[in-house]
């Protein structure tokens, strides 16, 4: 049962070529910065975009 809400990134239309740059932003986001695991790569953010994806 859902709310009407996306599962996924690629339901919100948002192009796979895009995702390297979402990374590089989500870096400086303040939820990432006081994240209680670590998240200092862009490839750490691209694992989860990718399965988010």
């Amino acid at each position: 049962m859902g709310m009407g809400m996306p599962h996924h990134i690629r339901d919100l239309e948002i192009p796979e070529a895009d995702l390297p740059v979402i990374a590089a932003e989500t870096l400086g986001d303040w939820g990432s910065v006081n994240n209680a695991v670590p998240v200092t790569t862009v490839e750490q953010v691209m694992e989860v975009l990718r399965n988010a994806y």
